[in-house]
């Protein structure tokens, strides 16, 4: 079910998502209330070590004015969007564990919703970034990868090598039944091999970087988020209606074996809604040397 706020008057009604008498838990339904209140003041920083414990203990106490001095915000616009991520984040959270929230929950997803807004990182897809052919064949998007992407070893913004190897040329084939990448003419993925120039950029200048650890398969996963944004005019020239957004949510994996310090690219795929975007990271932790 749907709830609504009513903020005070001059203000815009904003829409939360969740269940009354359940779900969503109320702090995060009392910041946005907060925000509308225009209760806080100048917004002070902290170390990033200290925010997981600082917001557990300001969340018992319901201090939101001390809460918002201890995050890196600088004006009001930043509050709302954070408070917004954080409502969004909590939604997919709460249906993926299928439980109301704790407060160790919301501390770490307004964490992730600051870090998804501090550490964002847009591109436009022109010149070398510009998106290849709507008429791209396998055969061309292999030709690219192999004479722009091979042999690559990178460095992210974190200094740690990445390592594209030649087997890595399956990230733009995809068998949608199975969701495992065969090299085959069946399972070629257009969108994914169209958007092949956005893997270095992304790998070497993103400073959105998530993680997930697997320890069954001995390895983490960290996830390079880019945010590409295509000119419109360029926009009028595609046919197919999921290459009309205007903004592309750029997703490049990169896998570490524990007992390696270098990383291999694995695949990459792009979003196109950010609301699905969340659903996303919000299973993932927010990497930070």
């Amino acid at each position: 079910m749907l709830m609504t706020i009513n903020p005070p008057s001059g203000c815009e009604t904003i829409p939360i998502v969740g269940r009354k008498g359940r779900g969503v838990k109320e702090d995060i339904i009392l910041y946005i209330i907060l925000y509308f209140s225009e209760k806080y003041a100048i917004l002070l920083s902290m170390e990033n070590k200290e925010l997981d414990h600082k917001l557990s203990e300001l969340l018992e106490k319901k201090d939101f004015n001390a809460l918002f001095s201890s995050l890196k915000l600088r004006s009001e616009e930043t509050v709302k969007s954070i408070l917004l991520t954080t409502a969004k984040l909590a939604y997919w959270r709460e249906l993926r564990l299928n439980r109301i929230l704790s407060i160790k929950d919301i501390s770490f997803i307004m964490k992730t919703a600051h870090f998804n807004f501090t550490k964002r990182s847009q591109f436009t897809a022109t010149n070398e970034m510009r998106m290849l052919r709507k008429n791209t064949t396998y055969e061309i998007a292999e030709e690219y990868f192999i004479d722009n992407m091979l042999p690559k070893k990178i460095f992210d913004v974190l200094e740690r090598k990445i390592i594209i190897p030649e087997r890595a040329m399956d990230c733009f084939y995809k068998d949608e039944y199975t969701g495992r990448h065969k090299i085959a003419p069946e399972h070629y993925r257009l969108y994914r091999a169209r958007r092949l120039p956005w893997v270095i950029p992304t790998l070497e200048k993103s400073n959105e970087i998530y993680m997930l650890d697997k320890p069954n398969f001995k390895c983490t996963e960290y996830f390079y988020v880019g945010v590409f944004d295509i000119p419109y005019e360029l926009l009028d020239e595609e046919d197919n209606p999921i290459e009309k957004y205007h903004r592309n949510y750029f997703i490049a994996m990169a896998r570490r074996k524990h007992d390696m310090q270098e990383l291999t690219f694995e695949t990459e795929y792009p979003m196109f809604d950010y609301f699905d975007f969340l659903q996303y990271i919000e299973k993932w932790k927010p990497y930070e040397k």
